[in-house]
């Protein structure tokens, strides 16, 4: 099974009928220098996903870790390594407007070219454990959907011939590479309403599946147009989880499952959400816990109630 997790906030968002400000994100170059020395881990792909967990943190916690991030980036600085006497690592705003965030080193060269070995940090840590209370909350919700205590919020399944939703699943064995199988897909839904600090949030929960192959690289290929969504008007996207399941739910990592890439296109604009098979993160960084992306407090993507929004992805078994 693909599952999907969107939850979303209605308009009361908007104020002065005027729609929130585009998310600021933290841009990958906050954490790109910096993190490539500080765990044993692939510095692009977990820096990417730290630079976007580091939004959904609360301001203290945030504050308490960007003042560690820069202690250890001056121990790194005065290391034999790099030899900078008295180096100064600095966080900054990069300007008023973005509110983007980047890290400043002065010094007279660059020290963080290259990436030494075998060098460990309790940042990581405390962002692996912040991952992962909340996918904690996320399966919590999801719970709902399978609890007969919450009779509106059970999974239900979708006619997508009659929703016109066209699917499209085809499903490549290794063996026979090149050629394909159309084969048919079902859609179940859930939207389980409530959400952190007693907020108007509905969490709606979208399984694609089942899927079953051989093994040995498999690929699993789907399309599904005007997937089902909350239709109250102005609603923001405030958190994304793309992740392959078992059938009750339990999230997989790579191995066993290679999540080639998820897109969420709205209106033909592809990417607007993805997910990709490097979004899962060293297990001290959070492991699959990575899959789930949260937007920054009172922050998320606008969709519009004509949006349409397509899915496709390609699974690797």
């Amino acid at each position: 099974n693909m599952e999907l997790f969107s939850p979303t906030v209605p308009g009361m968002l908007i104020e002065d009928d005027v729609p929130i400000p585009a998310v600021n994100k933290f841009p990958a170059s906050f954490m790109n220098h910096l993190l490539r020395n500080m765990s044993e881990v692939n510095y692009t792909t977990d820096s990417n996903c730290f630079a976007n967990d580091l939004n959904a943190m609360s301001e203290g916690r945030l504050e308490i870790l960007k003042d560690k991030i820069v202690e250890r980036g001056n121990q790194l600085l005065r290391s034999p390594k790099y030899g900078i006497v008295n180096p100064r690592t600095r966080i900054h705003l990069n300007d008023e407007l973005s509110g983007s965030i980047k890290t400043k080193y002065e010094a007279l060269n660059d020290p963080l070219r290259n990436k030494p070995k075998h060098v460990t940090t309790e940042n990581a840590l405390e962002v692996g454990n912040f991952r992962r209370e909340r996918l904690d909350y996320y399966m919590a919700e999801r719970a709902k959907c399978d609890d007969p205590e919450y009779p509106n919020s059970q999974w239900i399944s979708v006619d997508m011939n009659q929703d016109k939703m066209n699917p499209r699943y085809k499903y490549y064995p290794k063996e026979y590479l090149g050629e394909h199988y159309p084969l048919n897909v079902g859609l179940e839904v859930c939207r389980a309403k409530g959400g952190k600090n007693n907020r108007d949030e509905a969490w709606l929960f979208t399984r694609v599946g089942p899927f079953v192959g051989t093994g040995g690289y498999d690929w699993h290929e789907v399309t599904i147009d005007n997937l089902p969504r909350d239709n109250n008007g102005y609603s923001f996207v405030t958190a994304k989880m793309f992740a392959p399941v078992t059938e009750n739910g339990t999230i997989l990592g790579y191995p066993p499952v290679h999540a080639h890439h998820v897109h969420y296109d709205v209106d033909g604009v592809q990417h607007w959400q993805d997910s990709h098979g490097d979004s899962v993160c060293t297990e001290e960084l959070g492991g699959v816990a990575c899959y789930l992306k949260e937007e920054r407090e009172g922050y998320g993507l606008h969709l519009l109630e004509h949006d349409q929004i397509q899915l496709d992805f390609i699974l690797n078994d």
